[in-house]
């Protein structure tokens, strides 16, 4: 069972890479797997949850514009927005635009809306009693991009809210959190220009940089100078405020480059997706999680040893896969070429050659006469039954019955439309009310007429037979209509499928029950649309001639033997023959009352015709309508046809192995598939066909003959060759050689060996094979390389894993190669069997755990000594060509900060990746202040009564005309904003210009490059020019507030000038050591190398004894100055760099010197002393 378990894409990229492990997951696994997705696009959103439903999303934004919502969150805006007048415009809804500090803006509101419920309720779908779940920890993974806006911006709150949200809601502390990172490289395919890569990879390294401090954070091993400024305080939900989340981020970060470590890369971004997905499910959800569990579990043991730093890891998938569906498809594609091509289309090809032929002759000037397909494919078809071809046989044999099955003694079209004249002539005489009165009126006047009925009664007769014609008339139109409708278009098969037998459908069966082949029952739709026009042409004319009838009654009438004409309209007023002629009057209403009993029969016939006529037309419509349909369906099919050929060779040509792919295929180059096809040929008969299949054809024709608005034939067929044939002959495929072709993955290995005949006639080819097997194993190992490069330094131990089918698993006890193999290249490198893994693949797994981000060379630092010379990483490069041009006021930067927060880029607000290069930047920034302070490059300034600020000299630095300065003013600021007016805040107005800081040792370097190629006398060149003049302005020393004049006494007045928490004595000790550094090295660059190290030792011994002088005034002044951590630190730090000089007596010296003024001022410690 797995471990519950929460994957949560940020951003597009992570979305979409969710998405695909939401694809991998199988139905077993979904009840323990939840998926949630935040992104700013909700047409993006939306388009996931078209596609996939359970994945619950949260969109992070409003419609608000930057600006707009800066203005109702002034903690945002005072705090840490880096605010910038071209972000203010900027909609919410358009995404983050690679600022990452918009995200997490637009994530606020959000939050404090209490909108996060679909990540809420993806967490509790996890937490269902279930009691095979017992006590597993909820596993995390959260995947993002590092380079963009959006999902970066996302990475550190979005852990940190779900890590206190099971904290606090599921007292789960337990729980394990992963990321999935992808680097910017990754998108270098689809973005081209170089100042947008130069961004993603700023982002890149800023996020690692946040990620590396929460970590620290988060083992409480983050040093003490950055407790108040590594936070992220997120809104309350529903209330006023933020709060501080102190939790871990993360446990693990992966980190995924385009390069894996033995420098190879996958050929295109969505290959780098799909590599994604499958490490995140392989890793997290496969069978393999366990043994990558197991992984991390020992990693936990070296974490301490780097302060939790070395979190980061990077991983790896392949897969060894026999593509059974393709080599299906393949040989079920190679049969419908022979079987639609040779048999099917027959017909249609003959017709079009015949056509062709035809128009040939036309244009020669011959007479030809035109033949429709319907007409050619009904002769042709006897002609070849006649010429007793095999096809056409079969064709015709399906639509008939047979006695004994030899002698024909039915057609199943006459069959058919016996049933359907039967249906019309019963249905004929279900007259209207009208028209059956009239009838029945009728039929009562004929039954009381006789020889002695009066000449009137005759002639209301014969009225009343006229309007009972002239009713049946209006009767029959509609009556046609109905009848046709029910028996063609409103037709429809029974609820358990049958069709009655007044339904063509019920004789496209053959003798067996079958439903026919397609061309059947196009050929039996040809002979029903044949006998429709038979009988549609004999009932019409039977109804005209019926009609010419009624015509001649109505004008010829009736002859007496005087030679008068009665008609309908004169034979009522008629007086007879006379008196003497009563037998020619009788011999004349007998034969009167003879034509009007059989004027009645003939109306009566006339409307069974009249209906048979139009019921027939409508058929000969629909039939047409139907056969047209087939016609469509077989040119689609032509054109499917030839398209086989091409889909064929892209199959063949589907899994050539080339780089850039982390799959083995077996069985699938193209010697292979060939020889495939050679093994398996079509050997069923060409008329054979699903009878399901060819029910579904046929509906499906049938519903497109009906339709009213048609789609495009191609269009509308095309899936069905491609679907519901494809899988017919598929299936047929394996009823005829599924043993070959269901194999598992080692078989298949073997197979592809013999296919490509390699061992054929080797007497060892049994060994031979097995080792075949055994190097394919190894070589798709190998492809799993973690996608991340070799790590600097230390070489990282990779841990290996794979799975694969239980099928694979030797009996006990069995000793056989294969069994052999299966222990050795399996089992013994972290094989995990598992029945969720299908027979025809194994999947290998391999990670690098416990890297640290400066060990990955794009995130590293230059660096060149005498042994060694590196250029600084591209993502480092990167971020500090963006953060060493911002400005102390953001808005007035250039550029925007890469962080979440503004200063977060300032080493002295967050640790760097590296700490050599943290040092460097505070040595830098120390030696800029020092170098500043000594030779007035900033000063302090009066600028009125009761108001001093620190300035920097504009004209000395040469900085007005400098483009890398747009810095408004001469006044230093401080963090907050304000103008510097301590000595202590020009330490921090230096750390957060770094542009200054790069201008002020740029300068001193000049000048001490002049004095070096000037020669002249010492006095006269920078340091001991500058020596003579120092002094600090502020803050003064001792009672009697003097101005210092030595540089060692700098650490004490940084101390002296800053009484808030924000001071930390590492950074006085910190400028100490600068100074000492910066002054050895001045030494040496301006004095001979014989004389500069005893020059420069005594040296710093005089302003040793000066600085002590201050220390003792401060004492005078504040009592226990002495006694301080501060005082003992700063002479330790003299004394011990005096030792690694080799000048150990000056240093015991130093210490001396250091006690001795203590112990004048602390009578506990003179009393110690003279003990000793």
């Amino acid at each position: 069972m797995n471990a519950p378990t929460l994957i949560v894409g940020l951003g597009g990229t992570g979305c979409k890479i969710a998405e695909r492990v939401s694809q991998m997951v199988i139905p077993s696994q979904r009840d323990s797997i939840a998926f949630c997705g935040f992104d700013t696009d909700i047409n993006d959103l939306q388009k996931i949850s078209d596609r996939n439903p359970l994945i619950h999303l949260v969109q992070t934004s409003t419609r608000q514009t930057v600006g707009e919502y800066l203005s109702l969150d002034q903690y945002s805006k005072d705090e840490w927005f880096p605010g910038h007048a071209i972000l203010y415009t900027k909609p919410l809804t358009e995404g983050a635009g690679q600022v990452r500090a918009i995200s997490r803006l637009s994530l606020n509101p959000v939050v404090r809306a209490g909108q996060l419920e679909p990540l809420h309720e993806a967490i509790q779908s996890l937490y269902k009693v279930d009691q095979t779940q017992g006590d597993q920890a909820l596993r995390v993974i959260i995947v993002s991009s590092l380079a963009g806006g959006t999902g970066s911006g996302l990475i550190l709150p979005i852990a940190l809210y779900i890590r206190q949200y099971l904290k606090t809601h599921y007292r789960q502390n337990a729980n394990i959190t992963r990321g999935f990172f992808i680097l910017p490289e990754i998108f270098y395919e689809v973005i081209t220009d170089r100042a947008e890569r130069n961004n993603l990879s700023a982002n890149a390294y800023a996020t690692l940089r946040e990620l590396d401090a929460f970590l620290m954070k988060g083992d409480n091993s983050l040093p003490s100078r950055y407790k108040d400024s590594v936070r992220l305080l997120m809104p309350r939900i529903s209330a006023e405020g933020y709060e501080d989340f102190n939790v871990r981020p993360y446990d693990f970060c992966f980190l995924f480059d385009a390069q894996n470590a033995e420098g190879s890369k996958l050929n295109s971004f969505e290959q780098y997706l799909d590599h994604a997905a499958n490490c995140i499910y392989s890793q997290s959800i496969g069978p393999m999680n366990k043994r990558s569990n197991s992984s991390e579990d020992n990693t936990i043991r070296r974490l301490a040893q780097e302060s939790g730093r070395n979190r980061y890891a990077g991983a790896g998938a392949s897969r060894l896969e026999y593509p059974l569906e393709d080599i299906k498809t393949l040989v079920a594609l190679n049969w419908m070429r022979e079987a639609i091509s040779e048999q099917w289309l027959v017909y249609d090809r003959l017709f079009k050659a015949q056509k062709a032929e035809a128009n040939k002759r036309r244009e020669e000037g011959l007479s030809m006469t035109d033949q429709s397909f319907e007409e050619f494919y009904r002769e042709q078809i006897k002609t070849d039954v006649d010429n007793k071809k095999k096809f056409a046989r079969a064709i015709f044999t399906s639509t008939g019955d047979y006695e004994d099955g030899i002698n024909r003694k039915a057609d199943h079209w006459n069959q058919y439309l016996e049933q359907i004249t039967s249906k019309v002539n019963a249905e004929s005489t279900d007259l209207s009310p009208r028209s059956r009165q009239a009838s029945e009126a009728c039929e009562n006047l004929l039954n009381t007429l006789s020889e002695k009925s009066e000449w009137a009664d005759f002639a209301d007769t014969w009225h009343q037979l006229d309007t009972y014609r002239k009713s049946l008339e209006k009767d029959v139109e509609d009556k046609a209509a109905n009848i046709a409708y029910s028996t063609f278009l409103g037709v429809k098969e029974e609820a358990d499928g049958s069709f009655s037998n007044l339904q063509l459908e019920y004789y496209l069966t053959d003798q067996k029950g079958n439903f026919i082949h397609p061309c059947a029952s196009r050929y039996m739709i040809a002979k029903v649309l044949e006998e429709l026009e038979n009988r549609r042409t004999m009932a019409k004319n039977r109804a005209e001639e019926l009609e010419d009838i009624f015509k001649s009654r109505e004008t010829d009438g009736f002859e007496d033997d005087k030679g008068e004409r009665l008609t309908v309209n004169t034979i009522g007023g008629y007086q007879g023959a006379g008196r003497f002629k009563r037998k020619a009057d009788k011999r004349l209403k007998n034969e009167i009352l003879d034509d009007l009993t059989t004027y009645k029969q003939e109306a009566d016939e006339w409307v069974s015709n009249k209906i048979q006529a139009e019921v027939y037309m409508a058929g000969l419509q629909y039939y047409h309508e139907l056969f047209t349909a087939y016609d469509n369906l077989f040119q689609a099919l032509e054109s499917k046809v030839g398209q086989l050929d091409k889909r064929i060779e892209q199959l063949k040509n589907k899994y050539v192995q080339s780089s850039g792919s982390t799959v083995r295929y077996v069985c699938a180059n193209r010697k292979c598939l060939e020889a495939i096809l050679k093994k398996m040929p079509y050997l069923q008969s060409r008329f054979f066909l699903d009878k399901n299949l060819a029910r579904k054809i046929h509906q499906r024709v049938r519903d497109f003959s009906m339709m009213s608005e048609r789609p495009e034939a191609a269009k509308y067929f095309g899936g069905l060759f491609d679907q519901e044939m494809t899988d017919f002959y598929k299936a047929a495929v394996m009823d005829s050689y599924g043993l070959e072709l269901s194999v598992d993955i080692l078989t298949a290995i073997e197979k592809e060996a013999e296919l490509l005949g390699l061992y054929k006639d080797d007497p060892d080819s049994l060994r031979l094979t097995d080792q075949y097997v055994r190097d394919v194993i190894r070589t798709t190992r190998a492809l799993s390389c973690p996608f991340i490069e070799t790590p600097l330094g230390e070489t990282k131990a990779p841990v290996n894993s794979c799975a694969y089918n239980t099928s694979l698993i030797p009996p006990k006890g069995d000793d056989s190669l294969r069994s052999r193999l299966v222990q050795s290249e399996l089992a013994n490198l972290g094989g995990t069997p598992d029945d969720d893994i299908p027979e025809n693949m194994i999947m290998f797994y391999k990670s690098f755990y416990g890297l640290r981000a400066n060990e990955l060379s794009k995130f590293a630092p230059p660096i060149h000594d005498e042994t060694h010379d590196r250029p600084a990483g591209e993502y480092f490069k990167a971020y500090y060509e963006l953060v060493d041009s911002l400005l102390p006021i953001p808005g007035k930067s250039s550029g925007i900060s890469p962080h979440l927060d503004k200063w977060w880029h300032l080493v002295t607000k967050m640790p760097d990746l590296d700490e050599g290069n943290q040092e460097k930047q505070f040595h830098e920034q120390f030696a800029a202040f020092f170098w500043a302070m000594l030779i007035g490059l900033i000063n302090l300034d009066q600028v009125s009564d009761d108001q001093q600020n620190y300035k920097i000299n504009i004209a000395r630095l040469r900085l007005k005309n400098d483009s890398r300065f747009k810095y408004n003013g001469e006044t230093l600021v401080v963090s907050n904003g304000t103008p510097c007016d301590k000595l202590y805040e020009v330490l921090d107005a230096i750390s957060i210009y770094p542009a200054l800081t790069h201008r002020i040792l740029e300068y001193v370097n000049n000048e001490i490059a002049y004095d070096i190629n000037m020669n002249g006398d010492l006095n006269d060149r920078l340091l001991w020019e500058n020596l003579r003049t120092f002094k600090i302005e502020e803050p003064l020393i001792g009672r009697n507030r003097e101005k210092s004049t030595c540089v060692l006494d700098l650490p004490l007045l940084l101390r002296k000038s800053n009484n808030t928490k924000s001071y930390f004595e590492e950074d006085s000790i910190g400028l100490l050591k600068v100074i000492l550094d910066e002054l050895k090295r001045y030494f040496e660059l301006n004095i001979n190398e014989k004389d500069a190290l005893n020059d420069y030792l005594a040296f710093i011994k005089h302003e040793y004894a000066r600085s002590l002088v201050s220390w003792e005034k401060e004492e005078q002044a504040v009592a226990q100055t002495l006694t301080g951590s501060l005082f003992n630190n700063w002479f330790e730090t003299i004394a011990q760099y005096f030792e690694d000089l080799g000048a150990r007596r000056d240093a015991k010296e130093i210490r001396k010197k250091a006690e001795a003024l203590k112990a004048a001022y602390d009578p506990q410690l003179a009393q110690s002393d003279g003990d000793a």
